[in-house]
């Protein structure tokens, strides 16, 4: 029988690639279908900020750093972060050029998604804000 051995460096791209492939195929489904996706963003939104209860740090600065993680992780690339204990934002860019074609859907349809934490700022006792600005987007997070 064979071994086979994977690296980090190379399970993390393969997982970013996967979360993206999930996060972008949701969001086409949910699109074709021509209703939908914010009921499931929000349905997941409330589900997925049960967890983010155990976070100890619920500042905005410590917030709004899980909250660019996670898009990092499904492939955006942050362009700046600034925070306090008051207030935190993230620009990040998420361009979905040749993914979208494939997945028929435009980038303004992908940053939907930050829809997801609107009930996680509420669960940890913050206000959530987003702003779309072409391939870039702002996440903000205020006590």
């Amino acid at each position: 029988m064979e071994t086979l051995e994977f690296s980090q460096e190379d399970l993390g791209n393969y997982g970013r690639s996967n979360a993206e492939g999930w996060l972008l195929g949701s969001v086409s489904y949910f699109t074709s279908k021509g209703s939908g996706l914010e009921e499931w963003i929000d349905y997941v939104g409330k589900f997925h900020a049960l967890g983010w209860e155990e976070i100890e740090d619920k500042s905005p600065k410590n917030i709004a750093k899980e909250a660019a993680k996670n898009w990092v992780s499904c492939g955006a690339k942050l362009i700046s972060f600034d925070g306090d204990n008051s207030r935190a934002e993230a620009v990040l860019e998420f361009a979905v050029d040749e993914t979208a074609e494939w997945w028929k859907i435009s980038t303004q349809d992908a940053q939907k998604f930050n829809r997801v934490f609107f009930p996680i700022a509420k669960q940890v006792g913050l206000k959530f804000d987003w702003k779309s600005e072409g391939k870039q987007f702002r996440i903000i997070f205020t006590k």
